[in-house]
């Protein structure tokens, strides 16, 4: 290879070195071009992705909070304050006074809400007593843990149970309780508002800027989603998700944003958003193949580009080479 390149020409040896020193800086450029692309573009699609995992982590809380209130105002309601000590203190309980509370429950107060499943109050022993639901209506739940947290709260405070499935509602459940108080200090039961898990798709079904891959879901402490997967039916408290924001979560305690396998095991380009105060987990994601699409595009036409250009390049050159050898032969042709 050596001895053929001391044969050449000077003159083709700075033809060579012409097509080098232009070639080469368009392949640098390309290349510089695509990787400034990638990152600019990984960069831009994570602090939206960021962006919208903060802002479904506020709607959370803020949907949660707005139940809570409705549970503490129920619970407050002198209507069912005054219903509840009678049937503490009445033994029997008074069946009229039973009949109107479940009627007030089911006519007034759970019309309020629509998202309500069904409303339980229960007396100073953990039976409940009345609800809007007759099934619920003598059910001992003295021994269940929302019932002692909720004896041990204030007046004006609430109880949000983790989201579990509940045989009687025949649904997964999200609870949220409050004591009813006679007086301040005396607890006299508790009242419990259960509401269909899928109130909480409300925070995630939008999926507006999240293409046609990406999704906010839902996550407990237990990596279970809490919410609908656009990709897995029957995902709700069934679907596990053990995936490196969890675990991070879980951990450290600390979000994270990032490429990542997602539950599926697919790639994508993800953030999260911990909302401790229920021990959950928001995921915004949006697969990689979708985010690096445009990415594809960018490349071929950088790529066509800087072959247009290497071809004019080659093009000159082998033009100057070709002309050069007619301006030798045309003379001695003459001739």
């Amino acid at each position: 290879m050596k001895k053929e390149f001391y044969k050449l020409s000077v003159k083709s040896k700075i033809l060579l070195f012409s097509f080098c020193i232009s070639l080469i800086p368009i392949a640098v450029i390309t290349t510089v071009y695509t990787f400034h692309a990638r990152s600019k573009l990984i960069h831009q699609r994570l602090n939206e992705l960021t962006a919208i995992a903060e802002s479904k982590r506020i709607h959370a809380l803020s949907f949660v909070k707005s139940k809570i209130g409705r549970t503490i105002d129920f619970s407050s309601d002198k209507f069912i304050r005054n219903s509840l000590d009678k049937i503490n203190h009445i033994k029997p309980s008074p069946k009229e006074t039973v009949v109107a509370l479940n009627k007030y429950l089911s006519e007034f107060k759970k019309p309020l809400d629509p998202q309500i499943k069904a409303i339980a109050i229960t007396d100073k022993d953990g039976i409940i007593v009345a609800s809007s639901l007759k099934a619920l209506v003598g059910k001992g739940i003295f021994n269940q843990e929302i019932f002692k947290r909720t004896m041990r709260k204030r007046f004006g405070e609430a109880c949000v149970e983790q989201p579990a499935y509940m045989p009687l509602l025949e649904t997964n459940t999200l609870t949220i309780s409050a004591p009813v108080a006679y007086r301040i200090g005396t607890n006299r039961g508790i009242l419990i508002n259960y509401y269909d898990i899928a109130v909480l798709e409300e925070i995630t079904v939008d999926r507006v800027g999240l293409g046609k891959t990406g999704e906010v879901y839902l996550v407990n402490g237990d990596k279970r989603m809490l919410t609908k997967s656009r990709f897995v039916d029957n995902a709700p408290l069934s679907l596990a998700v053990d995936t490196e924001p969890i675990r991070k979560i879980a951990e450290e305690g600390k979000e994270m944003v990032g490429i990542y396998a997602d539950y599926r095991g697919i790639p994508v380009v993800g953030a999260s958003a911990h909302i401790a105060e229920y021990g959950w987990t928001l995921l915004a994601e949006i697969d990689k193949s979708e985010v690096f699409k445009p990415l594809k595009t960018l490349t071929i036409v950088a790529l066509i580009t800087g072959g247009i250009f290497a071809a004019i390049v080659i093009g000159a050159g082998i033009f100057y080479t070709v002309s050069s050898k007619l301006q030798k032969i045309l003379p001695n042709t003459c001739r």
